[in-house]
């Protein structure tokens, strides 16, 4: 209970540290809403902030310029904050009607990885987090992650989206995940398989029987 409870402690100060950073944007556009994820020993953590205007929807030219170089100069406090960070974390960003900024540790503490978290059912569940921390620490970044359900075959693919990707990096990403299957298997952790192909940036899970479905979690 000690350990859990300085564990806890740690974590808030983690993130109290971090979100310090940040105050300026919080003035703006209020509290965000923050996620954490493990990030081998560490912790990921996602902040969305709204930001009362969607640029995805066609408004006045004028006044959606007028607002987004409003936004873009109020969040020069997001390019100090990387300055203050730069040490410790990596800062990415996204902005639609939402402000996204995830901020993942430079050292994850762990160089092991559990893609595989487990099944249920049908179902085997994906670490995005694992798979995201791998492809991180390669210098490749996913851009969209999808499921594809097959009608016919009551099937789930796993299709995740790279910036970039190279033959050798696939191939061990490929070499871990069947690696740590087969050990599932094997323990009669996972009754079902899968396997993987590339195409393109593209990678994507599928399958080995129907009636299986691929999950994200």
């Amino acid at each position: 209970m000690k350990h859990l409870t300085r564990f806890n402690e740690s974590k808030k100060d983690e993130l109290q540290n971090i979100e310090d950073n940040f105050q300026y944007i919080n003035d703006l556009f209020g509290k965000p809403d923050i996620k954490s994820d493990k990030w081998g020993e560490k912790h990921k953590w996602v902040f969305t902030w709204d930001i009362d205007f969607n640029f995805t929807i066609k408004n006045d030219v004028s006044s959606t310029i007028e607002k987004l170089n409003k936004i873009i100069n109020e969040l020069e406090d997001i390019i100090a904050a990387k300055d203050r960070l730069i040490d410790d974390y990596n800062l990415q960003m996204s902005l639609t009607d939402k402000l996204v900024v995830d901020v993942t540790p430079n050292e994850t503490g762990n160089n092991s990885y559990n893609f595989i978290k487990g099944g249920e059912w049908r179902a085997i569940f994906i670490s995005i987090s694992e798979v995201e921390r791998f492809f991180k620490s390669n210098g490749f970044n996913i851009v969209k992650i999808k499921n594809d359900y097959i009608d016919g075959m009551e099937t789930q693919d796993l299709v995740i989206y790279l910036d970039k990707i190279t033959r050798s990096i696939f191939d061990d990403f490929n070499k871990l995940i069947i690696d740590e299957l087969d050990e599932c298997y094997k323990n009669n952790k996972l009754d079902r398989k899968f396997e993987l192909y590339r195409e393109g940036t593209k990678i994507v899970m599928y399958p080995e029987n129907e009636k299986t479905y691929i999950v994200a979690k």
